[in-house]
């Protein structure tokens, strides 16, 4: 076991750190997950793990959670290969991502995205990955992937791909009401995947700021706000975060790349308060 619990330490430190999932109700993952819960293993960087224990311990609600120490000779807890655990990954066309993933594929090093439960990609919050980015959005990252777990589970969906997305964005869109009377956040390079001239002619109010603009703000209070968020790629992720309870309010998968947020999408998410 000490040797496995190496392996594992030693991938999560040398690796870099849109809710896009790969298994729903149904599947073997999805169902441990729902069934044991999800375990966090403890990085060796007690100021990330700080940051991430306290996010998962505020915004994780779907299931059980347990923190593991891997280097705690002491823990009479063991990790099985069936459990299912947060993990941060650099995968190659899909960036730096925040997902769900069984112990076993970790251990054998055979990490894809196709192995996931699901994941979020880091960078979609401002396009880029660094640790300022990381340690502003955590929430958020805890927060997306809970809610869609959420989502899936109470609805039991099944299945995949087009129809999966499509009802998740069926069950999430009431909830965009609340970006009504609330301006929407977009930082850094985030602003050239949205039209801007959309939210002006339907009536959503927008600011367009620096992440170190957003760091400052993060400081006070965020009732009057809402977060933009769109992950380009092969695929196209986009969501909005109600920043007053840091609640997923639009969360919408695209199979195809998307290039810009347009009026036809924006038109949607407005239409939702009238």
């Amino acid at each position: 076991m000490k040797n496995v619990l190496l392996i594992i330490f030693t991938i999560i430190c040398t690796t870099a750190i849109g809710q896009v999932f790969y298994k729903s109700a149904g599947k073997k993952d999805f169902k441990l997950l729902m069934d044991n819960g999800v375990t966090y293993i403890k990085t060796g960087d007690p100021v990330k793990d700080g940051y991430y224990i306290d996010a998962i311990e505020k915004y994780w609600k779907v299931t059980k959670v347990r923190i593991f120490d891997p280097l705690d000779e002491d823990n009479e807890e063991k990790l099985s290969n069936d459990d299912i655990v947060f993990y941060n990954a650099s995968l190659s066309g899909s960036g730096d991502i925040f997902c769900l993933i069984k112990l076993d594929f970790l251990i054998k090093k055979t990490v894809s995205k196709y192995a996931t439960i699901g994941y979020i990609t880091i960078n979609g919050f401002s396009q880029t990955s660094k640790n300022l980015s990381e340690t502003l959005f955590i929430d958020q990252l805890i927060i997306g992937l809970n809610s869609t777990v959420d989502v899936i589970s109470e609805d039991n969906i099944k299945g995949g791909g087009v129809g999966l997305y499509s009802k998740i964005f069926a069950k999430t869109l009431p909830k965009v009401k609340s970006l009504k009377d609330k301006t929407l956040l977009i930082i850094g390079n985030t602003k050239n995947y949205i039209s801007t001239k959309a939210l002006e002619k339907n009536g959503i109010k927008y600011k367009e700021i620096s992440i170190e603009e957003y760091e400052e703000l993060y400081q006070d209070d965020l009732t009057g706000y809402c977060l933009f968020y769109f992950a380009y790629n092969t695929y196209t992720e986009v969501a909005i975060y109600d920043l007053e309870n840091n609640e997923l309010i639009y969360t919408r998968h695209f199979a195809s790349a998307k290039l810009k947020l347009t009026l036809v999408d924006i038109a949607k998410i407005a239409r939702q308060w009238k």
